[in-house]
Parts: structure tokens; sequence; C-alpha cells
């Protein structure tokens, strides 16, 4: 690639991470420096120099592009993505603007579903921003006792008897409080919560389909690294229910149930984020979100929902995160580099 005799191989951001000063450096080739300045002006300049010579606009957290590589893999690839809520789309409320009104959902996807959304304040999550933590992005912290959102129709999340999974990003629970907490739900029909009663530290998903219902655990894995992202897999397999869990490398776990799991999960109930009111008590994550991912795996074939698709979040999440050291194993498709657009695992 090159323009004016000027090829272009690499385009490198360093300094990628500091949010604070203006020490970021935009290289190419590995050996030359184009300009120096904040993250978002390297940026801004490396995307001109891409976008300028007929290449995709890379996603802006990918700090090392390569000529022979292409852009990084993004979930609005997938065609049954039905939320994405992530960190550069969270709104802050009008007039206390440290905290979160509102979670756009980024898909594009024609069954695309509703926003995130509170409308009191009290039950708000706060912005919580490390540059040293999540690559430096906005996360939201839940405070254990009133934080709560609501996706915001009742038919979200309504994937009737078909395979699906719901992916979330993490930071804690932040402390041993001693609770069951919810981190995700829809209705009466799963949920997926971090039990920490009695200092047990377990991921907990649990069903009821109207003709079978169960529960999985994963002892231990609630455990986090301080300051990592940590993901959290839950969903249907082949009519079967699966847990997988990645908090840190030496945890990377995976269960799969054997009971059958093919009823129907259709429910006239708003998906809940960070609570649970259905089973009488709050059930209140104490923590921080990162992002949270449903698909709904309609009209996919069950090789392709059940392996590529979920291995392509995990990796995604994990590397915009710089955390696939810590949290995935090294046998992991994903594990030295993040998907791409021509290297995708199916």
């Amino acid at each position: 690639m090159a323009i004016d005799n000027d090829p272009i191989f690499t385009l490198d951001i360093l300094g990628g991470d500091d949010l604070a000063t203006d020490n970021c450096v935009l290289r190419q080739n590995k050996t030359k420096m184009i300009c120096r300045g904040s993250r978002d002006y390297c940026h801004s300049i490396r995307d001109e120099m891409v976008v300028n010579r007929g290449y995709t606009l890379p996603p802006y957290y990918q700090d090392e592009w390569t000529y022979s590589k292409g852009n990084n893999w993004t979930p609005k690839e997938l065609t049954n993505l039905e939320t994405w809520f992530s960190p550069e789309y969270f709104h802050p409320e009008t007039t206390r603007t440290d905290l979160c009104v509102q979670m756009e959902n980024q898909s594009t996807a024609t069954n695309a579903g509703a926003n995130g959304i509170q409308n009191t304040t009290t039950n708000m999550a706060t912005f919580d921003t490390d540059s040293t933590e999540h690559r430096g992005l906005t996360t939201l912290t839940f405070n254990g006792s009133s934080t709560r959102y609501l996706v915001d129709d009742l038919t979200d999340w309504n994937v009737g008897t078909d395979d699906w999974f719901c992916c979330v990003a993490v930071s804690g629970p932040t402390s041993d409080t001693d609770d069951k907490q919810t981190i995700v739900r829809k209705g009466t029909k799963w949920s997926l919560c971090a039990d920490w009663t009695s200092g047990a530290k377990n991921l907990v998903f649990d069903w009821n389909d109207g003709t079978t219902s169960g529960s999985i655990t994963l002892g231990g894995g609630g455990q986090t690294i301080e300051g990592s992202t940590s993901i959290y897999v839950c969903g249907r397999n082949r009519g079967y229910p699966f847990l997988n869990c990645y908090a840190n490398s030496a945890f990377a776990d995976e269960v799969t149930d054997t009971s059958t799991f093919a009823g129907d999960l259709d429910a006239s109930s708003k998906p809940k984020i960070g609570y649970n009111i259905t089973l009488g008590t709050s059930q209140h994550f104490y923590g921080r979100l990162v992002e949270v991912i449903f698909v709904n795996d309609n009209g996919r074939t069950t090789d392709e929902a059940a392996g590529g698709f979920h291995d392509r979040v995990v990796g995604y999440l994990a590397h915009k995160y710089k955390t696939a050291s810590l949290i995935l194993d090294e046998t992991h498709p994903y594990y030295t580099e993040p998907p791409r657009l021509d290297n995708i695992s199916t």
C-alpha cells in the first residue's frame, strides 16, 4: 500500500491507553514517527491515512493496524445481534452527567432490540473512568443496592426454542457482599448471577423454560482479577444449557448441562440488567458493567451458533480490554491475535 512512493505496511499507536496526557505516538512501519499528541489526535491521523488509501475505517480501539491483517472483527458482523451495549454508547443524564441514563444499543441487525434505560436518578449507575483499567473506557459502577436498568421492550431476548447466548463483560463483584447478585435476567425464564453467599464466589446460570428447570454453577467462577475485565457467557447450545467463565487463565471453564433445555423462552417481560425482583428480592449487582451482548441465533446453523460466534465475541472483548493473556487459556483460538475480518474461526 503506497501513495507518492510512501509505502505503509503498519500503523501503530503507542501509548494508546494514556488518556490524560498528549504523549501518544503514531508510528509507521515500526520505524517512522508520524505525529505525537493525544490518543484521539493520533487515531484521527491514522484513520485518515487508512481511509484515504481505500481501506475500511478500523475500530477506534484498534491500536495496531497491519496492511496484511486488516481490521479487527466486531460484533456488528453478527446477523442476529439483538443487543450490544458498550462504553462508547453509554449516555449521561442531562442534569447529572456523572450518571448514566441510557445504554444505547449499537446493533444494526434487522432484529436489533431496544436501548437499556433508567429514568430515576437514584437508580442510575455512575460513570467510572480509570486510565489503567478497561483500556481507559468509561464503565458503569453498580452500587449493589439500587442500581438497575431495563431493556425497554417486552419482546427483547424472546428466542422461542432457538439457540442463543448472552455475553457480559464485568469487573466485580468488587467485594464479598455475602449474597446473590443478578447480572442479567429475562423474566422467570433465565438469569445469570454472581453468588457470593458465604464467600463462595460462584457463577450461576438458572433457567426454567416451562418444560424443564435447572441450574449450572461454576464454583469460584465469580472470582476476578482486580482491575481486569472478566467475561461470562450463558445460553443454549443444541438444545442444552451452557455456562462459560473467563475470569483468569487459571479458571477459564465451561459447563454444558445434559438436561434438555429446549422449551419456549419467550416471556412478556423486559430484560433486566443488574437486578432481579421476580423472586421477591432485589439481588442487585455490585461492581462495574463493561459490555452486554445478546445474540439470537434464529436462522443460523448449530455449528455457527455454538462455535465460531461465541469464540469471536470472547476474543473481541478480551483483546479490546487487553486482558487476553490474563483470562484466556492458551488453547483459545484468539489467545494471541484478536478476531479479524480475515481470520475468524468458524
